[in-house]
Formats: C-alpha cells, sequence, structure tokens
C-alpha cells in the first residue's frame, strides 16, 4: 500500500514522484472530486473515489475505519495499491 498526499489541488500539487507511484499502482484509491477524477485517470491505470467513505460531521475514527476496511478489501485482488488524500 502506497499514501500519497496530493496537497490542495489534485495536479498543481503532485510531485514527480507521486506520478510515478501512481502510473505503478494497479488500484488508486482517491479522496478526490469527481472532476480531480477526471484529470488523474491519466496517470493511473484505474482509479476509485472513496469520497463517499469520509462523512462530514461524523467522528474521524469512524471516517478512518471505513477508509480502512475498503483500502484493505482491495488487497484481496490487488497486489499494488496506493491511497491518495
Amino acid at each position: 500500500i502506497n499514501v500519497v498526499g496530493y496537497g490542495v489541488n489534485a495536479v498543481k500539487h503532485l510531485t514527480l514522484e507521486a506520478i510515478m507511484v501512481l502510473e505503478r499502482s494497479e488500484v488508486v484509491l482517491a479522496l478526490a472530486t469527481n472532476e480531480e477524477i477526471n484529470i488523474l485517470r491519466r496517470y493511473c491505470l484505474k482509479i476509485v473515489s472513496i469520497t463517499s467513505l469520509y462523512k462530514d460531521g461524523d467522528k474521524d475514527t469512524n471516517n478512518y475505519s471505513r477508509i480502512y476496511q475498503n483500502t484493505i478489501s482491495y488487497l484481496k485482488n490487488y497486489n499494488n495499491i496506493t491511497l491518495l488524500v
């Protein structure tokens, strides 16, 4: 599992190293808007939005538990995944 932070702007703040990680990943799980997902597709073989797992107003422990469980479930089918946050 790779964890990549993309800063405030999904495109402008990606480093070259982050782009290389995205390109090598079998699947990228992204806490990103649909617009950002569409832009990021150029770097990813497969990208999935997990934004719906983070619920505003919910406890952080609940939000991150959902993200963790979802991320782990992808390991059943993929060897190299990236969590883009």
